[in-house]
């Protein structure tokens, strides 16, 4: 090669070099920002998911604690129409009302609840459910043929377990403690 030809190819890349150079910084900044939009897009994504994360426990806690408050105040109601079935306080009439209006809240309460609550908790608050219905009967039936006891004992003791096993569970889904709900409801229960 000559000297000329050699001058005039190093003068030609230099002059590419030089129209090149600019596109290619571009392509590079275009590149560099896709990433970094890559990046605001997955922090949104994930602030996102941890916001919904957030509403969904607090949708949980409240849904918990309304179904707890509801279930406590049916099985509060049906000891005090047993009360008023026994002669003890109240009227028959006037709380047989109020154990009506306490069983329809929770049957409501419940309900929502089955939409919102995993798996576990659906279970044993369906469990609480049952048993508050079966109590409910058994009052029914006892003030009909006025054999209390048995209505007594059952709603007393059985349904408290029951409410007292939801409500450990519940607690545990939460976070709020650890361990076996099942033991910390029959510590709760005998009184541990």
């Amino acid at each position: 090669m000559s000297a000329d030809l050699t001058a005039v190819v190093v003068a030609a890349l230099g002059v590419a070099g030089t129209l090149v150079s600019p596109l290619l910084a571009q392509r590079a900044a275009l590149k560099a920002r896709q990433v970094e939009a890559a990046i605001q897009r997955a922090d949104r994504a994930e602030d996102l998911n941890e916001e919904r994360r957030r509403e969904l426990i607090s949708q949980r806690r409240q849904t918990y604690a309304d179904l707890n408050a509801r279930a406590r105040h049916y099985r509060s109601a049906a000891l005090e129409h047993l009360a008023a079935l026994l002669g003890v306080r109240g009227t028959a009439d006037r709380t047989r009302l109020e154990l009506d209006g306490a069983r329809n809240a929770f049957a409501e309460c419940f309900s929502q609840a089955q939409m919102i609550v995993p798996d576990e908790i659906l279970e044993l608050s369906a469990e609480v459910s049952r048993k508050l219905g079966w109590g409910y009967r058994m009052l029914a039936r006892a003030a009909e043929e006025s054999d209390l006891d048995e209505a007594s004992d059952y709603i007393e003791n059985v349904v408290i377990s029951a409410i007292f096993a939801m409500r450990a569970a519940m607690r545990e889904d939460l976070g709020i403690v650890e361990g076996s709900s099942a033991e910390g409801a029959s510590r709760e229960a005998s009184g541990d």
